[in-house]
């Protein structure tokens, strides 16, 4: 029989063209279709459809049965049509054994964190996060956690006490359709309290983010299983209620162009879509991870070494701890699995610390580090990715670790490269834009100033020592001036402040105030700053600007040179 504690890499798929005995196929239409266009699809082809959920007039995304199969060529072929297949079943395994929960020493451990049982969080250490958390914590950074629920506390079940200091946003449960994402089986609330459990709270166990927030989205039954249909009505809503990280510690065998395609709209709404590789053990990393725009992650013992039951592949981005409940290496006396507090299986209303293993707990680590970067003002998912990759700690086999296990402390360090960018760029373009006043008008040109230099590094750089520290709008003071919507909204800056418009239109209105000439250079300088060093460093997603790269990037560059001749002119009495 196996150990629950060692099959939780996530689902596997029915084999591929059997359908869901109760759902049929899934048709994926044209968003821009209105409902009459739906019913006369329906009506042309015989078909009786279904909403997959009571978003379906948004998504446009339908249940329909066996009727549908002989259409199935035609419908593919129709331009109304983004996808049609059938709606595999995703399951975790039936035979398990529910692991034993660790039971509480109440010894605590000197310095941070003082949760009594961080001493056996093994994988915490592993991948340093002591460092990590003294830089960023994860604040404003929401991870959505497709699985089987994590109760709130709102709904039927009571939150896991270690939880409790947690923030959760609205989340959804497509398997009942309600607002009320409850976990019945625990899976869910192991991945969200690796990704999120209170930190430093003297009290069981530590998070990887542990001030980020959790969105519940239940895609999974009691029993473990879920449609390819719910798996990508729930990456579709992440990416449009918030989500800047999607945790998707499931995973099959087969391949869904419906899911494929919700991926991709995710990772181009500005979200990093992180998913478990599989466990079952072979050169083949399982859907949703191996999909395009997913990052897919396997998983090491507590010997650093991959664990014997991860997938693996040339999809792989990087490995993190999934740990192996079959040895005790740090001779604690409990099982070497990654440790967290959950539900008890078959009980929700009772909890315990219990220790499983899995790409499934692999997965979580890598999302809550995505959420410690994003937090760092790191906003465009190619950049997130790139860091901690960049970061990992490198090995031989990249078909097995890709990029490497990966390094919490040098990736918040490494995210931290942007703000020394801009401060070399706002200095460089200062240095110019003083030399070019002096040579060409000499005594009549515009001083900084004191006040000048101060919008200068306002708008340049921000107050960036203050990333990450637990005070009220020390996020929105530590970035730049551009950035500052963003920043309250824990979003990319927008187009509209990322852009020459701020500085010009301050100029306009306040031009004719001599005391404020200097102030306004100054703005325009910092402003020019940023942009030229974000349209080169690329770590922002620019929101309305479409995807999260070239675009923003020539965004940037542009309004930069305009914000920057701006300067020039201002330098001029």
């Amino acid at each position: 029989m196996m150990a629950f504690s060692w099959l939780l890499a996530g689902a596997v798929v029915a084999a591929a063209g059997d359908v869901a005995p109760r759902d049929g196929y899934l048709l994926d239409l044209k968003d821009g279709l209105s409902d009459a266009d739906v019913q006369d699809l329906a009506q042309e082809y015989g078909l009786s459809l279904r909403g997959n959920s009571i978003m379906a007039s948004q998504d446009r995304l339908y249940l329909a049965g066996d009727e549908l199969a002989g259409a199935l060529q035609r419908l593919k072929e129709d331009g109304r049509v983004e996808a049609v297949e059938p709606n595999h079943i995703y399951t975790l395994p039936e035979t398990w054994d529910a692991p034993a929960p660790v039971p509480e020493d109440g010894k605590l451990p000197k310095g941070f964190p003082d949760d009594p049982m961080f001493k056996s969080q093994w994988h915490m250490t592993m991948i340093n996060m002591p460092e990590a958390w003294k830089k960023s914590q994860g604040k404003g950074s929401v991870v959505a956690v497709i699985d089987t629920g994590v109760s709130d506390g709102k709904g039927k079940y009571p939150r896991v006490p270690d939880l409790e200091g947690t923030h959760f946003v609205a989340g959804y449960d497509f398997i009942h359709d309600n607002n009320h994402p409850d976990d019945d089986h625990a899976h869910g609330t192991h991945v969200a309290g690796t990704i999120a459990q209170r930190t430093h709270n003297g009290f069981g166990v530590a998070g990887v983010a542990p001030q980020a927030s959790i969105m519940p989205l239940k895609v999974l039954s009691k029993q473990g299983s879920g449609t390819a249909g719910d798996i990508a009505e729930a990456i579709r809503w992440a990416a449009d209620h918030g989500a800047h990280v999607i945790n998707m510690s499931l995973g099959g065998g087969g391949y869904s162009d419906v899911m494929a395609r919700a991926v991709k709209y995710a990772h181009d709404k500005g979200v990093v879509v992180v998913c478990a590789a599989g466990n079952n053990g072979r050169a083949r990393v399982e859907f949703p991870a191996a999909y395009p725009g997913a990052l897919a992650v396997s998983a090491v013992g507590p010997d650093g070494k991959m664990a014997w039951y991860s997938s693996y592949g040339k999809e792989v981005f990087v490995a993190a701890p999934g740990g192996d409940t079959r040895v005790d290496l740090n001779g604690d006396g409990i099982a070497d699995g990654v440790l967290q507090d959950t539900i008890a299986v078959g009980d929700p209303n009772r909890h315990g610390f219990f220790p499983f293993q899995g790409t499934s707990m692999a997965t979580p680590h890598v999302a809550g580090l995505a959420a410690l970067v994003r937090a760092q003002g790191v906003t465009n998912p190619d950049a997130v990715a790139r860091i901690i990759g960049q970061s990992a700690e490198k090995r031989d086999d990249k078909m097995r670790y890709g990029n490497g296990l990966i390094n919490a402390a040098a990736a918040v360090k490494a995210a931290e490269a942007p703000a020394t960018t801009r401060l070399l760029t706002l200095g460089g373009l200062l240095f110019v834009v003083a030399a070019f006043a002096r040579r060409r008008l000499g005594s009549a040109a515009v001083k900084l100033g004191a006040g000048g230099l101060v919008a200068a590094v306002l708008a340049g750089v921000g107050v960036f020592p203050l990333m990450g520290v637990d005070l009220p709008f020390a996020n929105v003071l530590a970035s730049p001036l551009p950035a500052w919507g963003g920043a309250l909204l824990g979003e990319g800056p927008s187009a509209l402040l990322a852009s020459a418009a701020l500085p010009l239109l301050a100029s306009v209105l306040l031009l004719g105030v001599g005391r404020l000439r200097g102030v306004l250079l100054g703005l325009a300088t910092g402003t020019a700053a940023f942009l030229m060093s974000e349209a080169f460093v690329g770590v922002m997603d620019i929101r309305l600007i479409p995807g999260a790269g070239m675009m923003d990037s020539a965004w940037l560059l542009i309004n930069g040179v305009l914000t920057l001749l701006l300067a020039v002119l201002l330098t001029r009495r």
